[in-house]
């Protein structure tokens, strides 16, 4: 792999001193991808739940053709000895798979991944696999904590008191 590559930097006589000095004081650090979180690797579970989601990748075969054109492959090639890029792949679609975001289906000898209504929802309200699942946990809980008397019951828990003595009050001074 290539370690050195060239820029080009356009910048006024009077700022080379200064643009010089700057890049004397830092020395910068390499680029990396954001997948290699390897702690969660919440990003790449989001970009796999994305391309599962939309169709364009949905076998293993795909999704590893898929992970080759990233700039996260190019950075395991690099890094070879920390991360592998099979492995970080397999426990990302194990953990989609267990938590209900996405299912395995298998037709004619071929594993198949397809989205689930929750994985759909996750990726409309664009937050993460994790906070998705936080979420899901915390509406669950809210669900078995709300007594509702009627219908019109919830309208008045979420809307304010004083929303409803704005109306009373704009109706009665209208009239005036």
């Amino acid at each position: 792999m290539i370690d050195l590559a060239e820029s080009i930097l356009i910048c006024s006589k009077k700022e080379v001193e200064l643009v010089q000095n700057m890049f004397d004081q830092q020395k910068s650090k390499p680029v990396r991808s954001c997948f290699i979180d390897t702690d969660t690797h919440t990003s790449l579970k989001r970009a796999l739940l994305e391309i599962i989601s939309s169709g364009k990748a949905n076998t293993k075969e795909q999704i590893q053709l898929y992970i080759k054109s990233t700039f996260f492959y190019i950075c395991t090639l690099a890094t070879r000895s920390i991360i592998d890029e099979q492995t970080v792949l397999d426990k990302c679609l194990s953990w989609l798979t267990d938590n209900e975001l996405i299912r395995s289906v298998e037709n004619d000898d071929h594993l198949r991944y397809e989205p689930t209504p929750l994985a759909l929802a996750v990726i409309n309200s664009s937050i993460n696999p994790d906070d998705g699942l936080k979420l899901v946990v915390e509406l669950s809980k809210a669900q078995r904590n709300l007594c509702l008397e009627n219908d019109l019951h919830l309208i008045y828990l979420v809307n304010d008191r004083f929303f409803f003595r704005y109306i009373f009050y704009s109706k009665n001074t209208s009239s005036i």
